[in-house]
């Protein structure tokens, strides 16, 4: 991996360039203030270094962030080469620049590319008319990254689900086996059928089933009554991260790393004052931060009792798009 460029910044070093992003977006309103893509030559396709930056160019005129300051990192992985490109959102008056509705416009920069590069045309995604079936649907970037900060991953809960589904005769024994797997059926606002996760968070039923369409998703859940199932809000009540199931056992891993790296910079925060920041100094603070999150996770925090640490902070929230 390397830094190839950070353009557009007074620093030219990567965290510097971030943290440059970060103190220009402090007097907007802009919380996403920095669009990710990637730019993924098929196996055995290598782009030069002019290449790389020219397909950058073509990407973000698509985007409408030409103009804007932006990181580029390379990263070869398994011998395949790409690049992730960080750019800033917030233009020179303080206003965020659109996010929304770009699939197409990275479709149309993939064939501008192509054709311009002679590369291989990659499957579309969006072209109704295709020889081969659609690719399945990744979730969304805000779907990635909540997943992020729970510890559950959109693209893993939708291979569950679908399992789950497949394994099931029929939609009373599908929604027992969602309750099982740490998962509570229930339905929503707009939509027919939704799930909240055990750290509180809703899907919708139909994006975390791959291998059915809505009408047929429909069909197969007919044999229950929605009015039967809890609300939204409701479920989230019920949302046990301190359960059993696989997929409390990776919110509540993902909850001690949190408090860990949390506990660990606090440490580098005291230490100077005990010790003059030595090593020995830091991991005795880190370990005093560590041994009091495990005594309070022991005493009131699983679900029912005051003071619930995790819980309380996820189902008193309002399930919305987090912020990065």
């Amino acid at each position: 991996m390397r830094v190839v460029a950070c353009r557009g910044f007074a620093r030219d070093n990567l965290a510097q360039a971030f943290e440059d992003m970060e103190v220009m977006a402090r007097g907007t309103r802009t919380k996403n203030y920095f669009y990710q893509f990637s730019m993924n030559p098929e196996p055995g396709e290598k782009l030069s270094d002019d290449e790389f930056e020219r397909a950058e160019d073509i990407t973000l005129k698509h985007l409408g962030l030409e103009n804007q300051p932006r990181i580029v990192v390379e990263h070869t992985k398994k011998g395949r080469t790409h690049r992730h490109v960080a750019v800033f959102r917030v233009d020179e008056d303080g206003k965020a620049i659109s996010d929304s509705l770009t699939y197409k416009k990275h479709e149309a920069a993939a064939r501008e590319i192509e054709n311009e590069m002679g590369l291989k045309p990659m499957q579309s995604v969006l072209v109704k008319k295709r020889e081969q079936p659609r690719p399945q649907r990744r979730g969304r970037d805000w779907e990635g990254y909540r997943g992020s900060i729970t510890g559950l991953d959109p693209l893993k809960v939708r291979d569950e689900v679908t399992r789950l589904r497949k394994e099931a005769d029929g939609p009373q024994s599908f929604n027992e086996a969602m309750r099982q797997h740490g998962y509570i059926l229930c339905r929503g606002d707009t939509r027919d059928y939704c799930f909240v996760d055990p750290a509180a968070k809703v899907h919708s039923l139909g994006r975390r089933i791959a291998d059915l369409n809505a009408g047929e998703l429909r069909d197969f859940m007919a044999g229950i009554d929605r009015t039967t199932l809890p609300t939204i809000e409701e479920a989230k009540k019920r949302a046990e991260p301190w359960g059993d199931s696989e997929a409390a056992r990776a919110v509540q891993s993902h909850a001690k790393l949190r408090k860990s790296l949390a506990a660990a910079e606090r440490s580098r925060e005291k230490a100077p004052q005990d010790g003059g920041g030595s090593d020995d100094a830091r991991r005795r603070v880190l370990e005093e931060e560590i041994t009091v999150q495990e005594q309070n996770e022991r005493v009131g925090t699983k679900p029912g009792k005051s003071g619930g640490d995790w819980q309380g902070r996820t189902s008193g929230k309002k399930d919305r798009e987090p912020e990065r």
